[in-house]
């Protein structure tokens, strides 16, 4: 049996569960809200917090299971997310909940996430990698499909006895999965020790520090953090506080959740589709990442203009597969475009601008709705930060056309150089030839 069947199967689970829920932030919203009586800014705090820590602590999770392990490490970040779910239901201040739920949760998730994502990447090479990684990360999305679950949970136990008895599934069904992530044995050769130290060497010789450099100096590249700036903001704004918006205008909680439910839908739907035929448009991956903020701001311009409920649910049915196709391609617009050695860094790079700028979020979006009593400006925020987005990821295609028709005539000409030095040499040759007949 191919145990990277498995494996796949058991990240599914994984994502299923955890990441699935972080992404249903948007109900707990609104139980923190009415729990507290605080406002929309307070309460989206700990959901924007834990989004950034899943984003944000990359470099920490990375060194970890790269010391420890893959299996510690994720034993390590399903402890955190279920002490974080436990310790959340206990607290008496909102503060609180940015520590046990934001940063717990949140590290928790990312070690997770990434552990799962290296357990794939060494059973599978090649297609098969993004295909198992497009399949595991669709989990998430079929995970916020279960919002009337989740919000017959809140009705029924009220949030606290809520987070307690997701807490203990999520142990239950959790730690038996990451039990199935062991290492695999390769039969090693003496060619292949070769290649890895000559890998290893390659890879000393230049520092993280100075391959982040290199790439913040790439005119196209500095473009692509700019986008992901923006876009954390506004991504984080539609997972924290669109449930508390459809709260505000009127429909009840089992029409939010059927929303936030079909909102899921939509998402699934991007993902999966996107993974099956971005290969075969005929735009690049930048391009139509582009697209999908392009469509994501439009939803957003809508949204203030929305008369009744079945209006808001096809605007965000429609955002919610823009958003999907944001998040395939999260991690493939800065592989395209970065340098071909530092394709690795260049992720965590974008991954650690984003959640950094996801931090913000509720200052920026909620904090408008406390003021001024309405999510409309909060909209038109978000609209103007993905159609800026956009712009900053056309622009980052065009600087890469240039640079790669720059790169092929320095190449074009070195070649050119390397040919008339050839024929040089054999001139030379034919010279020495004749006189030495002579």
């Amino acid at each position: 049996m191919n145990w990277g069947v498995l494996i796949v199967s058991a990240g599914f689970i994984l994502h299923l569960n955890i990441i699935g829920y972080l992404y249903s932030y948007n109900l707990l919203h609104i139980q923190l809200k009415e729990s507290f009586n605080s406002t929309a800014t307070e309460a989206a705090l700990p959901g924007s917090i834990s989004i950034a820590f899943y984003a944000v602590s990359s470099l920490g999770v990375t060194w970890i299971f790269q010391r420890f392990g893959d299996r510690p490490a994720g034993f390590l970040g399903i402890t955190l997310c279920c002490v974080g779910l436990l310790t959340s239901s206990f607290v008496q201040e909102i503060w609180t909940l940015c520590l046990t739920y934001g940063v717990l949760y949140g590290f928790g998730c990312n070690a997770i996430h990434l552990v799962t994502i290296d357990m794939i990447v060494k059973y599978y090479k090649g297609i098969k990698t993004t295909r198992c990684i497009g399949i595991t990360m669709t989990a998430s999305s079929i995970g916020v499909l279960l919002s009337p679950c989740l919000e017959w949970l809140y009705t029924t136990f009220q949030w606290r006895i809520s987070l307690r008895i997701l807490s203990g599934v999520f142990a239950i069904v959790c730690i038996p999965c990451m039990s199935l992530f062991r290492e695999k044995k390769d039969n090693v050769t003496p060619r292949d020790i070769v290649t890895q130290k000559q890998e290893n060497k390659t890879r000393r010789n230049m520092s993280l520090f100075q391959k982040y450099i290199e790439m913040v100096r790439i005119p196209a590249f500095l473009c692509l953090v700019c986008s992901y700036a923006m876009s954390g903001i506004a991504t984080t704004f539609s997972f924290v506080s669109i449930g508390s918006f459809l709260t505000e205008s009127g429909l009840s909680g089992t029409q939010t959740s059927l929303i936030l439910s079909t909102m899921g839908a939509g998402d699934l739907v991007a993902r999966v589709s996107v993974s099956l035929l971005s290969h075969w448009l005929p735009i690049s991956i930048t391009s139509l990442y582009a697209i999908g903020h392009i469509v994501s701001a439009s939803s957003m311009l809508s949204l203030p203009y929305a008369v009744n409920a079945t209006f808001i649910m096809v605007i965000l049915i429609v955002f919610s597969v823009s958003r999907g196709i944001i998040f395939v391609l999260i991690a493939s617009a800065p592989i395209e475009i970065a340098p071909v050695h530092s394709s690795v860094e260049s992720v965590g790079l974008v991954y650690l601008v984003f959640g950094m700028c996801a931090l913000s979020t509720p200052y920026i979006t909620d904090n408008v709705y406390d003021i001024t009593g309405s999510y409309n400006s909060a909209f038109f925020i978000c609209c103007g930060l993905y159609a800026c987005s956009s712009f900053f990821l056309f622009a980052a295609v065009h600087l890469n056309k240039n640079m790669i028709r720059g790169n092929s005539n320095e190449n074009c000409q070195y070649n050119q150089i390397i040919v008339n030095r050839e024929e040089s040499k054999e001139y030379s040759k034919e010279v020495v030839s004749r006189v030495t007949v002579i």
